[in-house]
């Protein structure tokens, strides 16, 4: 009885999402849970995408080996469990396949999933991507999306849905330059033109590019870090998808400081208000390069930025790879970040977050907890709820990583006690 009545509130919860509203910030749900730690084998650089279609998540990640870089997946439930077991995307000796990204097709209910990959033969770096069915399945087989006779790097995709196109982004570098390129793709038409996001034509070198849909106006802003008068800067750019794919000026200095370097940003976007939207850039600040902090300033569809510039967490330790992602449901924002309270060996590296509602600012800042963590990723789940995935040791100051996640939301789970 027992079995039966927990099995039926569990459906309950599956189908109906019976849930108790915890506050309206929002905050860690349970404990981290293992998505893949294979012994002997270092798993990083996670990246996630959420299917409504299913209310479920797909992780990508690397597995770090010598001349061998993987590129791995797994299914996760709403509430965490594995679906499955994980699976290859891309494998084979011979090639280091590197920093996956992933995004949902709403209409095709499929995923794609891109990558830099090496090939030793010619000593040049490719990006490829692989399409993936909403249940898993692999489509097809791994296909270049920009192969050319120089390298490409870092790659970013997302989803624009009033198009049904994916938008990929990533750094090019060409003889000595290093221009921020992009491509569309859909299962439909397949391919569109290559089309400069960026030209760098002074040695600027653009570099880890990221990027966000805004449905409200059916646009993009792509972001990344500029190399500018002796200092890395945070900069943009709208791409408009309405009749093709293309940049819509001007060119927006998120953030410049002539006493320090702007690193690795990343960006979000809620189509709230309807017909303008907003995006959200966060970024890291070295401009103490001993204790990094992450900065964040928001950004209105039309390209207007928001003022001032504002610390998201800015303590007396370390702070880094930020990650964003926007919730319709509730309209709010949730950044997460690795923070490092104890830097000295075996160290500890835990992820820290904050919630950022459209209409209040800044909420209170949450540790989540971890380990030794390196690098972060989170997408919007249901409900208004949030999933982190983020590499990490089982046991700190043991050097092997694995893939681990973590819910975020603003709802308790409603506890069963039969009796």
């Amino acid at each position: 009885m027992k079995r039966i009545a927990s099995f039926f509130l569990l459906l309950l919860w599956g189908v109906f999402g019976l849930t108790l509203h915890a506050s309206a910030s929002g905050g860690p749900i349970g404990n981290r849970f293992t998505i893949r730690n294979d012994t002997g084998l270092e798993e990083v650089n996670p990246a996630v995408a959420y299917n409504p279609h299913r209310q479920e998540y797909l992780a990508v990640w690397y597995n770090d080996r010598p001349g061998n870089d993987d590129i791995r997946g797994q299914r996760i439930a709403w509430d965490g469990r594995r679906i499955g077991g994980s699976f290859y995307i891309a494998a084979g000796a011979g090639a280091e396949r590197r920093f996956p990204d992933v995004a949902y097709n709403t209409q095709d209910h499929e995923y794609l999933v891109v990558w830099e990959q090496f090939n030793p033969a010619t000593g040049r770096y490719a990006i490829y991507g692989q399409r993936i069915a909403d249940d898993g399945r692999l489509i097809g087989t791994a296909f270049p999306i920009w192969n050319s006779s120089v390298s490409s790097h870092s790659p970013a995709i997302a989803y624009a849905s009033t198009a049904n196109q994916f938008l990929i982004v990533w750094s090019w570098d060409s003889g000595g330059m290093m221009h921020i390129a992009g491509r569309t793709y859909s299962p439909a038409t397949g391919l569109g033109s290559f089309f400069y996001v960026f030209q760098d034509k002074v040695g600027s070198l653009h570099q880890n590019p990221d990027l966000a849909y805004n449905r409200a106006r059916n646009e993009f802003l792509v972001v990344w870090q500029e190399y500018t008068a002796g200092w890395m800067t945070i900069q943009g750019v709208r791409v408009k998808m309405s009749g093709g794919a293309g940049v819509l000026g001007p060119y927006l200095v998120i953030s410049s400081d002539v006493k320090g370097d702007m690193a690795n940003p990343t960006v979000t976007a809620i189509p709230q208000p309807p017909g303008v939207g907003n995006y959200l850039v966060a970024w890291e600040d070295i401009t103490n390069a001993s204790d990094r902090d992450i900065l964040a300033r928001g950004v209105d569809g039309s390209g207007n930025m928001n003022a001032p510039t504002y610390a998201l967490a800015s303590s007396a330790w370390d702070e880094s790879s930020p990650a964003l992602a926007g919730s319709e449901v509730d309209s709010q924002f949730l950044a997460i970040w690795v923070w490092v309270p104890a830097p000295t060996p075996p160290g500890l590296m835990e992820i820290q977050g904050i919630t950022i509602p459209l209409s209040t600012g800044l909420l209170w800042k949450k540790t989540i907890g971890g380990k030794q963590v390196l690098h972060t990723a989170v997408t919007t789940g249901p409900y208004g709820d949030f999933f982190i995935a983020f590499d990490d040791n089982a046991t700190a100051g043991v050097p092997e990583r694995g893939i681990y996640g973590w819910l975020w939301g603003t709802r308790l789970y409603m506890p069963f006690l039969a009796k």
